[in-house]
């Protein structure tokens, strides 16, 4: 498989290792790592003490290696580089997998790859977690035709939902407005376009990523 240079997993793949080795390290002392939260940005943000702390609480020490910008095949091409084999090996080890991935297919325009990319990562890792992508504020996606934005969200959607089954994570329905009748989500709920805010991390997305871990764990 032939690397891109642009792909952002491996152009952070030093700052990855850094914190698997720390776990390794951790490890040695009686500290065992047992979950990775990884994906897109929107694991990524997951990153902060506070929300670190929460997850932490509920399912034991664990690391966050979320990379904004990236896509599954991003993902699967650092899996079989060199560098990569080592990282999947200790990420497949942990008790959970929780990604947040795809959205990233919707906004650079990477559909043709996105459902067969996403069935490689599930067999990677057959017992993840992948959760939904959030409805998004489509009018600030500038040169984005709304209809087709929302038609590739619910594709991805819909790949996630095939073929994680169960172990897909709602975090897509709990957030529209429906008063607004238009699929976007509460005001509260993004930052920006696309991505969480504190207020619904803090609130909703973390309890109900949890929850769902919990109730099939």
């Amino acid at each position: 498989m032939q690397l891109q240079a642009t792909n952002p997993v491996l152009m952070r793949k030093q700052d990855l290792l850094a914190r698997i080795y720390s776990c390794l390290l951790m490890s040695k002392f009686g500290l065992k790592t047992n979950y990775v939260v990884f994906g897109d940005s929107n694991s990524e943000n997951l990153r902060s003490a506070k929300n670190q702390k929460v997850f932490d609480d509920a399912l034991g020490f664990g690391v966050n290696l979320g990379i904004g910008g990236s896509t599954p095949m991003d993902w699967i091409e650092f899996f079989y580089s060199d560098e990569g084999k080592q990282a999947y090996s200790f990420m497949s080890s942990l008790d959970y997998q929780i990604l947040n991935i795809g959205g990233n297919c919707v906004i650079q325009d990477k559909m043709r790859d996105a459902e067969t990319s996403l069935i490689t990562l599930k067999k990677l890792f057959p017992k993840s977690f992948n959760c939904l992508l959030p409805p998004l504020r489509y009018a600030l996606l500038e040169d984005n035709p709304v209809d087709e934005v929302k038609q590739k969200v619910e594709k991805i959607n819909e790949y996630i939902s095939t073929i994680w089954g169960e172990q897909t994570i709602d975090t897509h329905l709990p957030f529209i407005d429906n008063y607004t009748n238009n699929g976007e989500p509460y005001f509260w709920v993004l930052d920006d376009a696309v991505h969480f805010s504190e207020n619904a991390d803090n609130n909703v997305r973390i309890p109900i990523i949890i929850s769902k871990i919990k109730s099939l764990g």
